[in-house]
């Protein structure tokens, strides 16, 4: 046998199947499979040889349960067969009789029950198959011996012969076996050589002893003949063994030939004992039927008294009788039995409960543990006794004690056979009284169930009593569990398989795993679950329950209470889906949404969005404090934040926010408070709608209306200025030519016509920032064009002191564009730097190629361009005191119309830079 032991569970309802398993796992078995048919079952048992197999009755297929046992017990193939069916009538049980099964259980079988009976039948069929082992020991001993050994079944019919008989008969054992002594022996004659009756007559006087003649084909042979009855030789049961001695050779003396059959008629006694306990394990309801069916059997198979007693924990440890058989003339009444005598005189069954292990009176008048009692041993014929401890788990409860009237009447292989006896009757021990205390627990929970009843069955919930079984099944359900699932409480207790059937499929193994932990001890239940009601609807019920045990900590009932909570359940699922869909609503925004928890931190929402617009993923940013602000909108960011979390709502708020580079986002706010259900600000929760390119296009709009009234100015300004100075310098000319004898005047006209110039310069940028005229598109060598303007204000700069640089290579690309508009670009830069500039300052010019760009820059070490270079740029904004404000603007208009841009900054170490950048014509060429 495998250890842990290989079950083959036969059944075809799936639920069942799975629920069995789950027992034999606990209890520590292993399923060797799961078949739901009995022709499976066959193929499956002759591959895999299990160690035992659960049967149902009622299979898929053809072939039934009983059919299936039947042909494994022809098949050759020896193992257990234990039934699971859910009917007990008198036709189904006595079909299952006949398989001779090793037990039968009703569905559903309690994990103990079930592991009792699994119990039992192995240690049946292990006992079964050392009887056999023994058996053929026995035969194998007797094949050597002289005498010739017959055994015979209850009618006559030969089960076995040794090799002496087999020559005495002239037969061969298989020819022999199943025929009648009279057909393989001669007719017996008496001493005078008169016949003596048939073989059968003499069988028929019982246990007799005496010499016949037999006259073979080969010789006449006088044989002293013993006829005796037995157990155990042979394929069969034998009831009779029939020992001839010939007397003819005399090769063994009397004193042999009586002590081999002694030997033969103890081995046998014990034998048949043995077999026929195993029957009585299975027919017995309590424990008084099996002691004193054992008891009796054990006498009436030859031993002269048989007793079980129970241990007493009392004062003076007394052993109890609780049965007994025999002769006993009062022999159990008259002597004081005790099992605590450390001094070990208190006999053969104290010390066997003392010790727990098998104690021999070989000689009882001899044995000084009898001193005190041997007298009334001696009186009744007790010669010799044993006594075999009775276990229960690992204690030791009582013992089985036998006496024979022999000395030393019970040899080695006599007391292992009685071992294996009490060892079987403490598994039916066992088994007995787990049933007794089950049948106890049910007889209290119906007396408890009246009173209970009164108390319960008007409370709005379901009240319930379950067995402490796998299944849950019921024992007891309030009268609301028909107004719960339209089923009434009887079909519920009627069927122990109900609760489980109708479970909802998708909770049933959770709520049967959670069911096994409470009984298991690891907590109280507390479930929700679905019950299927009887319109097929699902009913979702919360299910609170302890296990009642009892004072050794064993479950003995499951009591619970089972409340309505679809509605709930309901609204649960509907703020689910309602949430599911805010979620998949923030998640497809086009709006960056995000949540803030009251200390500012993002909260559990940054979606899609706001990860597209600001440039952080949600796992860098939940949990930590918002990074989209910076530090000059940071005071503004608390203030919005603290006054939301005041309870007050924002919409239409036009903010600025920085993405993750460094950009500048213009946004459109709505913020609101987030609260808890008991109305508690947790948070705020903000969306932002991008409108930088709103912005933008606002402020080209506003750009674009400026432009047109400056243009509309400009025109009136050049029609009503250029006229009056266009004669301003008619007459500065002919008072130059009146005047220029006298240097005095001729110095103030001279000042006169600078002014004159100046306002005319005016005028032109003017006209020139109101219109922006067409370019004309050339090439345009770069090196020849910024050298031209550098050369120009060479001599200007080193008049003013100041160090100019020209680092321009020879070797630039061209450019596309308009050769004055970029050169009125580069002598602006120029003209701005030299007025900038003081003397000893420096001042340098240089041009290089970047990428596919042109660069150009004009860089000084002056006094910078003060925190806003920017606004250098913007319309009539100037810093100098002459200054229009227009040049620069115009510089960058012109950049930006032939592709390029114009950008200015504080150097690190003082002063400014303008890069011009445009873009290479080679460059654009090789594209």
């Amino acid at each position: 046998m495998r250890n842990p032991p290989e079950i083959l569970i036969v059944e075809d309802d799936a639920t069942t199947a799975m629920l069995v398993e789950i027992q034999l796992k606990a209890l520590g078995y292993r399923v060797m499979g799961t078949v739901a048919s009995g022709e499976a079952a066959l193929s499956l048992a002759a591959l895999r040889r299990p160690d035992l197999v659960l049967m149902d009755v009622m299979l898929n297929g053809a072939m039934d349960g009983v059919e299936a046992a039947k042909q494994l017990l022809h098949s050759g193939h020896a193992m257990p067969v234990v039934f699971l069916t859910a009917r007990n009538d008198h036709a189904t049980m006595e079909r299952i009789r006949s398989s001779m099964p090793f037990g039968c259980l009703i569905k559903p079988p309690g994990e103990e029950e079930l592991g009792t009976a699994i119990g039992i039948a192995l240690r049946g069929h292990e006992l079964e198959r050392q009887a056999r082992r023994s058996q053929e020991n026995l035969a194998a001993v007797l094949d050597v011996v002289a005498d010739a050994v017959i055994a015979l079944d209850s009618e006559g019919h030969v089960t076995f012969l040794n090799s002496a008989a087999e020559r005495l008969c002239g037969r061969e054992r298989y020819d022999a076996e199943g025929r009648l002594l009279d057909e393989i022996l001669p007719p017996p004659l008496d001493e005078q050589g008169n016949p003596a009756g048939s073989w059968s007559r003499l069988l028929a006087d019982g246990t007799v002893e005496r010499t016949v003649t037999l006259h073979t084909k080969e010789s006449i042979r006088v044989v002293r003949c013993a006829i005796a009855p037995t157990s155990g030789l042979g394929h069969r049961t034998a009831s009779t063994v029939v020992m001839l001695h010939d007397l003819t050779t005399r090769t063994l003396d009397e004193a042999d030939r009586r002590r081999l059959q002694d030997d033969v008629r103890r081995m046998s006694r014990a034998l048949k004992v043995l077999s026929e306990t195993s029957r009585v394990l299975q027919s017995a309801t309590s424990e008084t039927e099996l002691f004193e069916e054992v008891c009796r059997l054990s006498v009436a198979l030859g031993y002269r008294l048989a007793w079980i007693g129970m241990a007493r924990h009392d004062g003076e440890r007394t052993v109890e009788p609780l049965a007994q058989a025999g002769y006993r003339d009062r022999y159990l009444e008259e002597v004081h039995l005790t099992w605590g005598n450390e001094a070990g005189d208190e006999g053969p069954t104290g010390a066997a409960i003392r010790s727990g292990e098998v104690a021999i009176a070989r000689d009882i008048l001899a044995d000084e543990r009898f001193s005190d009692w041997r007298m009334e041993a001696a009186k009744r014929g007790y010669a010799s006794g044993i006594a075999l401890p009775l276990k229960s788990g690992d204690r030791v409860v009582g013992a089985l004690t036998i006496y024979a009237t022999e000395s030393d009447a019970f040899g080695a292989d006599e007391v292992q056979l009685l071992r294996e006896l009490a060892q079987n009757l403490s598994y039916g021990l066992l088994a007995l009284r787990g049933r007794s205390e089950r049948q106890r627990v049910e007889q209290d929970l119906l007396k408890a169930e009246a009173r209970y009843r009164a108390l319960v069955e008007q409370i709005p919930i379901v009240t319930y009593v379950a067995a402490a079984d796998d299944l849950g099944s019921r024992l007891y359900l309030s009268p609301q569990i028909a107004t719960l699932t339209g089923f009434h409480p009887e079909r519920w207790i009627s069927n122990p398989a109900f609760f489980v059937n109708h479970l909802h499929p998708a909770d049933r193994v959770r709520v049967l795993h959670e069911l096994a932990r409470c009984k298991d001890g690891a907590a109280p239940l507390a479930a929700e679950y679905r019950l299927l009601a009887s319109d097929g609807a699902s009913v979702w019920v919360r299910d609170e329950a302890k296990v009642v045990r009892d004072e050794s900590g064993r479950p003995q009932f499951i009591h619970g209470v089972m409340m309505d909570i679809t509605s709930r359940r309901l609204a649960e699922e509907s703020l689910h889906h309602a949430h599911d869909a805010l979620r998949a609503l923030i998640k497809a925004s086009p709006l960056a949404i995000f949540t803030l928890d009251i200390s500012g931190c993002i909260g559990a929402v940054w979606n899609q969005a706001a990860e597209k617009l600001f440039g952080w993923s949600e796992a860098e940013v939940v949990g930590r404090p918002l990074p989209i602000v910076s530090p000059d909108k940071q005071s503004e960011a608390r203030m919005f934040i603290a006054r939301v979390l005041g309870g007050e709502i924002f919409t239409d708020v036009e903010i600025q926010r920085t993405h993750r580079d460094g950009s500048t986002i213009d946004l459109n706010m709505a913020a609101a408070p987030l609260t808890d259900p008991e109305g508690r600000i947790t948070g705020v929760i903000a969306m932002l709608a991008d409108i930088s390119s709103r912005k933008r296009a606002e402020a080209a709009l506003a750009t674009a209306q400026r432009d047109a009234t400056v243009g509309r100015m400009a025109a009136v300004v050049a029609h009503e200025v250029n006229n009056p100075l266009a004669a301003i310098k008619a007459w500065l000319g002919l008072l130059r030519s009146d005047l220029s004898q006298v240097p005095e005047a001729r110095t103030n006209l001279d000042m006169i016509a600078e002014q004159v110039d100046r306002i005319a310069r005016t005028v032109r940028n003017l006209l020139g920032f109101a219109r922006q005229r067409e370019g004309r598109d050339k090439r345009v060598p770069a090196t020849a064009l910024i050298r031209t303007v550098a050369t120009l204000f060479q001599g200007r700069m080193r008049a003013r002191g100041i160090e100019f640089t020209i680092n321009v290579p020879d070797d630039l690309p061209a450019v596309h564009g308009d050769n004055d508009q970029l050169q009125e670009v580069l002598i602006n830069l120029l003209e701005n730097a030299s007025q900038a500039l003081s003397a000893g300052r420096h001042c340098i010019v240089r041009a290089a190629v970047r990428g596919q760009s042109l660069e150009i820059d004009v860089e000084d070490d002056g006094p910078g361009l003060g925190p806003e270079p920017e606004r250098l740029f913007t319309p009539f904004y100037t810093t100098k005191v002459n200054g229009t404000g227009l040049g620069l603007s115009v510089a960058r208009r012109i950049c930006v119309a032939h592709g390029g841009r114009l950008t200015a900054e504080n150097v690190d170490n003082g002063g400014a830079r303008f890069r011009v950048v445009l873009p290479a014509l080679m460059m654009v060429e090789a594209t």
